[in-house]
């Protein structure tokens, strides 16, 4: 129930859902003469569609995520096995097969079902080991785990596998605005993990006047890190962080 329901609530929080409704609001009093109320909703809709689709905000938002658990602050140990979450797979799954060949460690578990609630899609763990066999790590060496729907689950069914396997430490590598999170999650499950940034959105670089005009990119980038402060609470509220 908590996956459909955070799945479906997660929608009315997005910049664009809101600016949606407003102006919607807004057209809706416009044809019962609510001139002043028309004004303050309308206003109101593009103004947060205008903020939210700036690189000023989106990078306001994502800093704090993304710099939490830089990796050049972390010593990457020898491990008992690489953790890849599914979700960006390209660059997260490319950061995984470069640590295995770098021997961080002999086993790469790649962990992510279908996120769905509507169609199934392809299970990102097998789209991973599909990256993974091609780019040079042995099919022995990878374990898919795919029944996972959330990042929840990502570290409960990963658990699993490494209680079975007697796997003590991992490295643990996702997107660098979701290292809080998934990190928080395997360590309150006991599990003794190394955080590992991957895909960075944010470029160091000095803002100029075209990083104040809305940019579909910057609002991808914001509704992201909304999303992501979303799971946060929820997760903290269920106490799972």
């Amino acid at each position: 129930m908590f996956f459909i329901v955070s799945k479906i609530l997660v929608w009315f929080i997005y910049p664009l859902s809101i600016s949606f409704f407003l102006v919607l609001t807004a057209l809706i009093l416009s044809y019962r003469n609510k001139k002043r109320l028309y004004e303050s909703f309308l206003f109101s809709g593009i103004v947060i569609i205008y903020l939210f689709s700036i690189r000023p905000t989106a990078e306001l938002l994502l800093s704090p995520l993304e710099h939490k658990y830089l990796e050049n602050k972390i010593g990457i140990t020898r491990s008992d096995a690489i953790v890849v979450l599914s979700g960006g797979e390209g660059k997260r799954i490319i950061k995984g097969i470069v640590l295995y060949h770098k021997q961080v460690a002999p086993l790469v578990i790649m962990s992510g079902g279908s996120s769905s609630i509507f169609y199934q899609r392809p299970k990102g763990a097998l789209t991973m080991k599909e990256i993974a066999t091609a780019l040079g790590v042995p099919d022995g060496s990878i374990i898919a785990e795919t029944e996972s729907r959330n990042t929840r689950e990502n570290a409960i069914y990963t658990k699993q596998i490494l209680d079975r396997i007697d796997a003590k430490k991992i490295v643990l590598v996702t997107s660098a605005f979701h290292i809080p999170r998934a990190y928080a999650l395997f360590k309150k499950i006991g599990v003794d993990a190394v955080p590992v940034a991957s895909d960075f959105i944010i470029k160091p670089s000095p803002y100029d006047p075209f990083s104040f005009i809305p940019n579909v990119g910057d609002l991808e980038n914001s509704s992201l890190a909304i999303k992501e402060y979303f799971g946060i609470a929820a997760y903290w509220i269920k106490g799972w962080i």
